[in-house]
């Protein structure tokens, strides 16, 4: 586990010796990636896509293998194309030709990524420490990192961000009512004790 706010993940990446090759993450459970991810991606986990709607893409992709220049020319396809990417990963990084829908295209540019680098488990969790929490989401970070106290913001920035994720003690998802379908699978209290935890993580790391 690292310091600071990628402590927050409580990750650790662990690569399967067979012939798949595939690497999976094992999550502090009480950690805030755990909550998204487990809500989020499902079993595919860093693989995990969809086309749009709230349901998980019927063909296995291997998207770690994938460089971002690749997953971004899928994500820009036509939203009636067949082929077409649109979240992606552990934590459901969308692509859009709207600029204001494109988490992935703010990501690149946030952190100069390179196009021609796959998109890995590591890739991943730095998108999501770096950019989707830090730079995104400031009411999340502030939280976490004790700059700031409210509890109620960091959860709204955390169902702003995932559409699974209660925005508030209705239950609803920020989202609920839209054309994909998004519907919370993290409620209020749960988002509320994934939000301490990650700021309780950050603070021991601190004090280490």
């Amino acid at each position: 586990v690292g310091t600071g706010i990628n402590a927050v993940a409580g990750t650790k990446l662990k690569t399967n010796n067979s012939n798949e090759n595939k690497t999976k993450a094992t999550h502090n459970p009480d950690s805030i990636a755990a909550g998204i991810s487990g809500v989020e991606a499902g079993k595919r986990g860093y693989n995990a896509y969809n086309r749009g709607e709230a349901v998980q893409g019927k063909e296995e992709i291997d998207l770690t293998k994938m460089t971002l220049g690749q997953i971004r020319e899928k994500q820009m396809l036509d939203p009636n194309d067949p082929n077409r990417l649109f979240a992606v990963g552990l934590y459901q990084v969308i692509g859009s030709r709207n600029p204001k829908k494109d988490t992935l295209g703010g990501a690149i540019e946030a952190l100069n990524l390179d196009l021609n680098q796959k998109f890995t488990p590591e890739l991943q969790e730095r998108i999501f420490t770096d950019y989707l929490v830090k730079e995104k989401r400031p009411p999340m970070y502030e939280f976490i990192t004790g700059k700031a106290n409210d509890l109620d913001a960091a959860q709204l920035a955390m169902a702003q961000e995932w559409a699974s994720v209660a925005k508030d003690g209705s239950g609803k998802s920020y989202y609920a009512g839209d054309s994909a379908g998004n519907a919370a699978h993290m409620s209020d209290k749960q988002a509320e004790a994934f939000l301490q935890g990650a700021r309780a993580a950050y603070k021991s790391n601190l004090d280490a």
